[in-house]
Protein backbone atom coordinates (compact mmCIF):
# COMPACT_ATOMS: atom_id res chain seq x y z
CA UNK A 1 0.00 0.00 0.00
CA UNK A 2 1.20 3.34 -1.11
CA UNK A 3 1.65 4.65 2.54
CA UNK A 4 1.52 8.67 0.71
CA UNK A 5 -2.23 8.19 0.44
CA UNK A 6 -3.15 7.09 3.69
CA UNK A 7 -3.01 10.07 5.97
CA UNK A 8 -3.04 8.14 9.56
CA UNK A 9 -0.91 5.40 10.91
CA UNK A 10 -3.35 4.33 12.67
CA UNK A 11 -4.68 3.30 9.04
CA UNK A 12 -1.24 1.88 7.83
CA UNK A 13 -0.77 -0.34 10.61
CA UNK A 14 -4.92 -1.64 10.41
CA UNK A 15 -3.91 -2.18 6.73
CA UNK A 16 -1.07 -4.29 7.56
CA UNK A 17 -2.86 -6.86 9.36
CA UNK A 18 -3.78 -9.49 8.43
CA UNK A 19 -6.79 -10.69 10.60
CA UNK A 20 -8.57 -7.68 12.60
CA UNK A 21 -11.61 -7.77 15.06
CA UNK A 22 -12.32 -4.04 14.47
CA UNK A 23 -13.62 -1.49 12.33
CA UNK A 24 -12.78 2.20 11.23
CA UNK A 25 -15.25 5.11 10.77
CA UNK A 26 -14.53 7.69 8.38
CA UNK A 27 -16.63 10.75 9.99
CA UNK A 28 -17.78 14.06 8.61
CA UNK A 29 -20.42 16.49 7.38
CA UNK A 30 -22.51 15.73 4.56
CA UNK A 31 -21.14 16.60 1.38
CA UNK A 32 -17.04 16.97 2.62
CA UNK A 33 -15.83 14.10 0.70
CA UNK A 34 -16.08 11.33 2.69
CA UNK A 35 -17.34 8.92 0.17
CA UNK A 36 -15.13 10.63 -2.85
CA UNK A 37 -11.89 9.84 -0.69
CA UNK A 38 -12.86 6.15 -0.19
CA UNK A 39 -13.66 5.77 -3.76
CA UNK A 40 -10.76 8.01 -5.12
CA UNK A 41 -7.61 7.45 -2.85
CA UNK A 42 -8.30 4.34 -0.56
CA UNK A 43 -9.68 1.79 -3.06
CA UNK A 44 -7.24 2.09 -5.34
CA UNK A 45 -4.58 1.71 -2.55
CA UNK A 46 -6.35 -1.12 -1.15
CA UNK A 47 -6.90 -2.95 -4.89
CA UNK A 48 -2.75 -2.21 -5.68
CA UNK A 49 -2.25 -3.98 -2.58
CA UNK A 50 -4.72 -6.88 -3.72
CA UNK A 51 -7.70 -6.85 -1.11
CA UNK A 52 -11.49 -7.46 -2.97
CA UNK A 53 -13.48 -4.78 -1.54
CA UNK A 54 -17.19 -4.22 -1.25
CA UNK A 55 -18.92 -1.62 -0.73
CA UNK A 56 -22.77 -1.04 0.45
CA UNK A 57 -24.62 1.95 0.48
CA UNK A 58 -26.75 1.30 3.93
CA UNK A 59 -29.11 3.99 2.61
CA UNK A 60 -32.75 2.61 3.37
CA UNK A 61 -32.22 -0.94 4.00
CA UNK A 62 -35.07 -2.19 6.01
CA UNK A 63 -33.68 -5.48 7.08
CA UNK A 64 -31.08 -7.91 7.92
CA UNK A 65 -31.99 -10.35 5.08
CA UNK A 66 -31.89 -7.57 2.43
CA UNK A 67 -28.29 -6.64 3.35
CA UNK A 68 -27.10 -10.23 3.13
CA UNK A 69 -28.65 -10.29 0.07
CA UNK A 70 -26.88 -7.28 -1.14
CA UNK A 71 -23.19 -8.56 0.31
CA UNK A 72 -24.03 -12.28 -1.28
CA UNK A 73 -24.56 -10.48 -4.35
CA UNK A 74 -21.01 -8.28 -4.24
CA UNK A 75 -19.38 -11.55 -3.19
CA UNK A 76 -21.06 -13.56 -6.02
CA UNK A 77 -21.94 -11.53 -8.58
CA UNK A 78 -22.43 -14.23 -11.75
CA UNK A 79 -24.58 -16.15 -8.86
CA UNK A 80 -27.48 -14.55 -10.23
CA UNK A 81 -27.02 -15.80 -13.58
CA UNK A 82 -29.68 -18.94 -14.09
CA UNK A 83 -26.49 -21.16 -15.59
CA UNK A 84 -24.78 -20.73 -12.22
CA UNK A 85 -27.84 -20.53 -9.91
CA UNK A 86 -28.56 -24.24 -11.54
CA UNK A 87 -25.25 -25.12 -11.23
CA UNK A 88 -25.24 -23.83 -7.54
CA UNK A 89 -28.40 -25.40 -6.39
CA UNK A 90 -26.77 -28.68 -7.45
CA UNK A 91 -23.49 -28.10 -5.42
CA UNK A 92 -25.67 -26.94 -2.25
CA UNK A 93 -27.61 -29.94 -2.33
CA UNK A 94 -24.53 -32.61 -2.70
CA UNK A 95 -23.31 -30.51 0.38
CA UNK A 96 -26.51 -31.27 2.23
CA UNK A 97 -27.75 -27.55 2.35
CA UNK A 98 -30.96 -26.80 0.96
CA UNK A 99 -30.97 -23.14 -0.69
CA UNK A 100 -33.29 -20.61 0.26
CA UNK A 101 -34.16 -16.90 0.32
CA UNK A 102 -32.77 -16.78 4.05
CA UNK A 103 -29.78 -19.31 3.88
CA UNK A 104 -27.35 -16.97 2.87
CA UNK A 105 -25.54 -17.60 6.55
CA UNK A 106 -25.41 -21.39 5.98
CA UNK A 107 -24.09 -20.58 2.26
CA UNK A 108 -21.51 -18.21 3.27
CA UNK A 109 -20.25 -20.28 5.84
CA UNK A 110 -19.70 -23.73 3.88
CA UNK A 111 -18.06 -21.68 1.05
CA UNK A 112 -14.58 -21.07 1.32
CA UNK A 113 -13.75 -17.68 1.53
CA UNK A 114 -10.66 -15.65 2.12
CA UNK A 115 -12.41 -13.26 4.72
CA UNK A 116 -8.89 -11.67 4.83
CA UNK A 117 -8.21 -10.36 1.66
CA UNK A 118 -11.56 -8.68 1.71
CA UNK A 119 -12.42 -4.69 2.79
CA UNK A 120 -15.73 -3.88 3.57
CA UNK A 121 -16.75 -0.81 3.09
CA UNK A 122 -20.67 0.16 4.77
CA UNK A 123 -21.66 3.84 3.67
CA UNK A 124 -24.45 6.00 4.90
CA UNK A 125 -24.60 4.65 8.34
CA UNK A 126 -26.38 7.53 9.25
CA UNK A 127 -29.17 6.73 6.44
CA UNK A 128 -30.31 3.78 7.89
CA UNK A 129 -33.90 2.84 7.81
CA UNK A 130 -35.06 4.29 11.10
CA UNK A 131 -35.06 1.52 13.81
CA UNK A 132 -33.02 -1.15 11.85
CA UNK A 133 -29.34 0.61 13.04
CA UNK A 134 -28.84 -2.46 15.54
CA UNK A 135 -29.63 -5.45 13.57
CA UNK A 136 -27.55 -4.58 10.72
CA UNK A 137 -24.91 -3.36 13.02
CA UNK A 138 -25.16 -6.91 14.92
CA UNK A 139 -25.00 -8.66 11.29
CA UNK A 140 -22.13 -6.60 10.44
CA UNK A 141 -20.36 -7.17 13.64
CA UNK A 142 -20.00 -11.17 12.55
CA UNK A 143 -17.97 -9.24 10.01
CA UNK A 144 -16.13 -7.27 11.92
CA UNK A 145 -15.54 -9.39 15.08
CA UNK A 146 -15.43 -12.95 13.23
CA UNK A 147 -13.80 -12.97 10.66
CA UNK A 148 -11.43 -10.75 10.57
CA UNK A 149 -12.62 -8.67 7.28
CA UNK A 150 -11.02 -5.11 7.08
CA UNK A 151 -14.44 -3.03 7.75
CA UNK A 152 -14.88 0.82 7.50
CA UNK A 153 -18.00 2.59 7.92
CA UNK A 154 -18.65 5.94 6.40
CA UNK A 155 -20.85 8.11 8.27
CA UNK A 156 -22.03 11.69 9.09
CA UNK A 157 -22.43 11.16 12.94
CA UNK A 158 -24.30 14.33 14.08
CA UNK A 159 -26.99 12.99 11.14
CA UNK A 160 -28.09 9.95 13.88
CA UNK A 161 -30.74 11.00 16.28
CA UNK A 162 -33.63 9.29 18.52
CA UNK A 163 -33.24 5.51 19.52
CA UNK A 164 -30.95 5.10 16.72
CA UNK A 165 -28.36 7.22 18.18
CA UNK A 166 -28.13 5.17 21.50
CA UNK A 167 -27.68 2.04 20.07
CA UNK A 168 -25.27 3.53 17.83
CA UNK A 169 -23.81 4.48 20.69
CA UNK A 170 -23.76 1.07 22.14
CA UNK A 171 -22.44 -0.88 19.37
CA UNK A 172 -19.83 1.53 18.53
CA UNK A 173 -18.05 0.97 21.52
CA UNK A 174 -17.65 -2.66 20.18
CA UNK A 175 -17.66 -1.94 16.56
CA UNK A 176 -15.54 0.85 15.70
CA UNK A 177 -12.00 1.53 17.47
CA UNK A 178 -10.97 4.30 15.35
CA UNK A 179 -13.11 7.04 14.01
CA UNK A 180 -11.00 9.15 12.43
CA UNK A 181 -11.65 12.91 9.67
CA UNK A 182 -10.16 12.16 6.28
CA UNK A 183 -7.71 14.58 4.95
CA UNK A 184 -9.46 15.36 1.89
CA UNK A 185 -7.52 17.64 -0.86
Amino acid sequence: IDNSSLDTPFLKKYLAEDSVDYAVMLNDVWGAGKTFYWKNTLTKELKKANFRIIYISLFGIEDVDSLKQIIWNKLYPNATHPIWTTIGNKALKILGIEWGTNDTDTVLGALDVEWKNIVFCFDDLERVSEGKLGDLLGYINVFVEHSGSHTFFICNENKIHGKDKYIYTEYKEKLIRYTWKPRIE
